[in-house]
């Protein structure tokens, strides 16, 4: 019950602490203005990438901290059994982490060469 009640505040700490204060508008708003413009040029289509990917980064980096978060709880509450199978999934999240990351940052390059170009 010690250890349930230790990793419950662990993981409440870490929401807190995560956890951003967002002043943002309504999504369907904000679309609604982008597709009413006149602006319908490329630009409008560049910026519009450039949000999704920033979103899907973001996403992506929020996935890969909570799961590395709970498997190093797991890892330091676990018995010397588990901890063999625990470093077999986190040799799995290295590289999945280290994809991620590599592809996003490619992704991101990718945006900005293309946000220089006029068309």
């Amino acid at each position: 019950m010690k250890k349930f009640i230790a990793v419950l505040i662990v993981t409440i700490l870490v929401t807190f602490c995560l956890s951003n204060c967002i002043y943002a508008s309504s999504i369907t708003e904000s679309m609604r203005n982008l597709w009413n413009k006149d602006d319908s040029s490329a630009s409008s289509i560049r910026r519009m990438g450039g949000k999704v990917l920033y979103i899907t980064q973001l996403v992506g980096y929020a996935v890969a901290l909570i799961t590395l978060t709970i498997l190093g709880i797991r890892y330091m509450y676990s018995s010397t059994n588990d901890k063999a199978t625990i470093k077999e999934k986190l040799m799995a999240y290295v590289i999945g982490a280290v994809i991620l990351f590599g592809f996003s940052t490619v992704l991101g390059i990718i945006n900005s060469f293309i946000s220089g170009i006029n068309v």
